[in-house]
């Protein structure tokens, strides 16, 4: 029943986004969409690829942190065959927000809470800000998600139970740590160890006390073997060709806090408009008011919304101290990190308040002066929103709501005056409660449909991708050829080609096989991208942008001397060598995503230089006539980033293959997580039977 009433409101909210009439923007269009599909289109699970070669060059897989690589609801639409097309992914990413919110309905039901609480929490973490402003980001949606999940398997009932506790939770940590944003892995990991601190606390058992902590720490060893095949090739690489990005996170400033109330996308609040709310439904709030600290669910949300208050809007004004934290300094974005984790313990505490007023539990005179405390808190806060900026209108719509929520609060305490102590009210202003909630939700969020709720048709496509997803899939080349074509370039100028770099034109190169000079990718870590970028940027980059435009190419250079690239003759773009050429013969054999062939003929030794970018693992071996091969040694690189060799004189095979950090250790750590994982949840279960038998 919960689950269908929560799939309702998920409809209606999202009715639009079900029909392929909405879809979500910026990003969410840009590489999020492109690499999934391009990662699971070039191998998926079964064959995973090494080196995604349509975007940028080319780039290792592994870079492809937010790309849903071995994200197991996408592996599952891969194997049915579904085409992960907009529409799908749109869809994918609705259900995403039905996912979370089923799983904070869960978790309050865990935590004891009746029935219509548990579902009044569940539609209010559905209708928190992070599903609506934060949707072009679909890592932090999906991390969003698997949050209260993450906390509910942390429970010592999940966790002892049932044999499948230890797997459930294992399975759930490794979906939360492939999917979710690096800067939320990290801040859900702290808000977890305060969780489980204070589970720790309430247990008074001893014997139970460790037999809880000893069924966590096999529960987190084996979700954190199952996340491995995302994490293992990143972390076998090491710091080879990466750079570790230097950046204090920007500190969220107090006017963020009026959005708990008041409108996200009003100018009077600075910052990146999916990255600046932090809007819960206002009952959330009205519903603190009746909490008492004494109970065990009051002190978990008050503990987790003060953590995650202080880690999210004082620690990252002191930098120093954040970089003594392990992985503080991995977040970008303050806010979108710690807002899940704020908002479950705001409705922690906001269930336990309200559990106590529809049971009768808070006393007439008490619930009366608190709702007047309640009323001068709120609309000063809202007032003072308005003196800051926001406009007058908000301050009406905010008001009005809360007059509506006030009203509620005031027949729930005339009801409970007048039935005995602890029976639940009638079940009409239950559903009172659930219904104000949602439509609060409803109405706030689509007044403010910038962030989550653009159209989307035919038109709207075509602007978004130069053209049409189906048009572009099914004209999709191979994936083995002889010869790589021209890259494709969005901007008519080398200015224009920069600034358009991050175009989602180019989420075509992923759909049909096309090679491309930029991308909507995320490539910040790897320095041979960031050191081509540089050099695009400086002398010579108009010579360089052509070179690696032009279909594959050689360009032959002295053996001495510069490597940059000169200006070239545009009536050569198609020659299969250039430069220093004479006497030098180059034919195409094989271009593949991780392999490519030539076959060159020189009189004399000669040193080329590939229109391709040079990362660190690509191989080189020559191979003569009579098939006699050399060792591989590693492809060296251009001071612009390119790959670089010298060959001898004669007839060669030239093979070039990259060899990245191998997938098979991910596989057997994911192996063996499971077969722990069920052999844990076994003998614990085992044990307890024996433990009750007794």
């Amino acid at each position: 029943m919960p689950v269908l009433v929560l799939a309702l409101f998920n409809y209606v909210t999202f009715k639009r986004h079900y029909s392929g009439r909405a879809t979500f923007p910026w990003d969410f269009l840009g590489g999020y969409h492109a690499q999934s599909f391009g990662w699971y289109d070039i191998g998926g699970v079964t064959a995973p690829a090494s080196w995604l070669p349509w975007t940028n060059l080319g780039f290792p897989a592994f870079l492809a942190i937010q790309a849903g690589g071995w994200y197991l609801p996408l592996t599952l639409l891969h194997a049915l065959g579904v085409e992960y097309s907009v529409h799908v992914a749109t869809v994918f990413q609705a259900l995403h927000v039905l996912f979370g919110a089923v799983g904070c309905c869960l978790l309050l039901r865990r935590l004891g809470s009746p029935l219509a609480v548990a579902l009044f929490a569940g539609i209010a973490y559905h209708y928190g800000a992070t599903f609506f402003s934060n949707q072009q980001h679909v890592d932090i949606v999906r991390a969003a998600a698997w949050f209260p999940w993450l906390i509910l398997a942390l429970h010592p009932e999940f966790l002892t139970r049932k044999w499948w506790g230890i797997p459930a939770a294992a399975l759930i940590l490794s979906q939360l740590l492939v999917c979710a944003y690096p800067g939320a892995i990290v801040s859900f990991a702290y808000a977890s160890a305060v969780w489980v601190l204070l589970q720790t606390w309430q247990c008074k058992d001893p014997v139970g006390r460790r037999r809880y902590l000893v069924l966590l720490s096999c529960a987190v060893l084996c979700g954190l073997l199952m996340a491995m095949p995302k994490w293992m090739p990143f972390l076998l690489n090491g710091a080879v060709g990466l750079q570790r990005e230097s950046f204090d996170p920007p500190p969220v400033g107090n006017m963020a806090l009026f959005t708990f109330l008041l409108p996200y996308l009003s100018d009077a609040v600075p910052g990146d408009p999916t990255m600046r709310s932090l809007w819960l439904p206002l009952t959330v709030f009205w519903g603190i008011c009746w909490l008492t600290p004494r109970e065990p669910l009051a002190r978990f949300g008050l503990a987790m919304t003060v953590f995650g208050l202080v880690f999210c809007m004082l620690v990252p004004h002191v930098p120093e101290f954040l970089h003594l934290l392990p992985g503080g300094a991995v977040s970008r974005f303050p806010l979108a990190d710690w807002r899940p984790v704020i908002h479950l313990g705001l409705i922690l505490a906001s269930a336990s308040g309200w559990q106590r007023l529809l049971s009768g539990s808070v006393p007439m005179q008490s619930a009366l002066v608190r709702s007047a405390v309640m009323l001068l808190v709120f609309t000063a806060a809202v007032l003072a929103g308005v003196f800051h900026g926001f406009d007058g209108e908000s301050l009406v719509l905010a008001l009005a709501t809360g007059a509506v929520v006030l009203a509620l609060a005031l027949v729930v305490i005339a009801l409970s005056s007048a039935r005995p102590r602890g029976r639940m009210v009638s079940g009409i202003w239950a559903i009172a409660l659930i219904v104000v909630t949602a439509t609060n939700g409803y109405m706030y969020h689509r007044s403010q449909p910038l962030t989550w709720r653009p159209a989307w048709n035919s038109d709207v496509e075509m602007q978004s991708f130069g053209g049409h997803f189906s048009d572009f899939t099914s004209g999709r080349q191979p994936l083995v050829i002889e010869r790589r074509p021209a890259r494709a370039v969005v901007g008519g100028n080398l200015q224009d080609a920069i600034t358009l770099r991050d175009s989602s034109h180019y989420n075509h190169c992923y759909y049909s096989h096309r090679y491309c000079v930029f991308g909507y990718d995320n490539l910040r870590l790897s320095k041979p991208h960031q050191l081509l970028l540089s050099s695009l940027y400086g002398e010579g980059g108009g010579a360089l942008l052509a070179f690696v435009s032009h279909p594959q190419q050689l360009l032959v250079i002295p053996a001495v001397g510069g490597d940059t690239v000169p200006l070239l003759d545009e009536a050569l773009a198609t020659a299969p060598a250039i430069g220093d050429s004479t006497g030098v013969k180059v034919s195409f054999r094989k271009y593949s995503a991780e392999s490519v062939v030539y076959l060159v003929e020189t009189v004399r030794g000669v040193r080329v230089i590939e229109n391709e970018i040079a990362w660190p693992g690509w191989r080189l071996r020559l191979c003569d006539t009579t098939g006699r091969c050399g060792t591989p040694v590693e492809v060296e690189a251009t001071s612009q980033s390119l790959r670089t060799w010298s060959i001898p004189p004669g007839k060669w095979t030239v093979n070039l293959e990259f060899v990245g950090p191998s997938n098979v250790p991910g596989y057997l750590c994911y192996v063996l997580g499971v077969l722990i994982a069920l052999l844990g949840g076994w003998l614990a279960f085992r044990r307890k039977k024996a433990a009750d038998g007794a």
